[in-house]
């Protein structure tokens, strides 16, 4: 009877996650509108909301109590004890850390992209401004962290702690990872994070973007395990979606030709860096399951 319960609160979270935003997505794009209309923004700042949404519809219609606090909850407190303070830091720091190492490694493969013109002379600001932007992209995603808190509630604080109880970390990071990465497929398909008209569309972006998502998801998992909050995860979603580093706002994209000019080539090398990062994460957690399950057995 649990193992039924649990399915059928899995199966109408995802459910409830999924659907408007699939809906919605190809109702919008397929009434003729494109992903650069303004509507899109509206879209996806929603679309945010939906998992947190869901897992309060959930709870309601599964008769699932949702606790914010303490165990078996979302995780929605702040707790500094026992280092715990350090990693909420590491959380927050580190999309800038792997997406400043990206943006290094495609100018080292492709040096003629550089130009420090592009933001003193194209952005028209004062080259001192150059070394706050990366703080100020962290302090202003920070503030506006509601969409990656949006997220984190349904994904990270409700949904992977079910998968781990069910198949174990290992395999509930890559199904955690495939099922946020699919979430996405609509706005991907019309031009999300690869845009449109690139060698292999639309199968190529679902791909990469799918191998970007588990990597992610072991990253954010990790944080909650160490901070057991999942605004941890909601600070690192929100600065790695707003994350402004120095190495991008030193290219030029005009200086691009051929393969490199390619979204799919471009993403990644910018995000091979958080990749590493991921696999570390994923190395880690399994790890950290091993003992967890030692310490029990003693």
């Amino acid at each position: 009877m649990n193992k039924k319960k649990d399915l059928t609160v899995m199966l109408v979270f995802l459910f409830f996650a999924f659907a408007p935003l699939w809906i919605a997505a190809f109702a919008y794009y397929g009434s003729g509108h494109v992903y650069e209309d303004p509507g899109t923004q509206l879209l996806c700042s929603v679309a945010m909301l939906l998992p947190t949404a869901s897992v309060f519809i959930t709870g309601a219609i599964c008769k699932e109590k949702i606790d914010f606090t303490g165990e078996n909850s979302l995780k929605l407190g702040i707790y500094f004890k026992d280092k715990k303070w350090v990693w909420m830091l590491v959380a927050i720091f580190l999309p800038i850390i792997y997406t400043e190492l990206g943006g290094w490694l495609f100018i080292a493969l492709k040096p003629e992209c550089f130009d420090a013109t592009v933001f003193t002379e194209d952005m028209g600001m004062d080259p001192a401004m150059i070394a706050v932007m990366p703080l100020y992209s962290v302090v202003n995603a920070m503030m506006f962290s509601i969409g990656g808190l949006g997220e984190e509630i349904g994904w990270r604080g409700f949904m992977m702690p079910r998968l781990e109880k069910k198949m174990g970390i290992g395999p509930a990071i890559l199904v955690g990872g495939i099922i946020w990465g699919v979430w996405h497929y609509p706005i991907n398909y019309y031009g999300h994070n690869f845009g449109t008209g690139y060698w292999g569309e639309p199968w190529l972006g679902f791909i990469l973007f799918t191998i970007f998502t588990i990597s992610m998801n072991a990253l954010l998992t990790l944080a909650v395990k160490k901070t057991n909050s999942v605004w941890s995860a909601a600070f690192m979603h929100a600065v790695n979606n707003g994350a402004a580093t120095f190495s991008r706002m030193l290219m030029n994209g005009e200086n691009l030709t051929g393969f490199w000019t390619e979204s799919t080539v471009q993403f990644v090398i910018m995000m091979g860096p958080s990749l590493v990062f991921g696999i570390i994460a994923y190395i880690w957690l399994i790890k950290l399951e091993r003992q967890e399950k030692a310490e029990i057995e003693k």
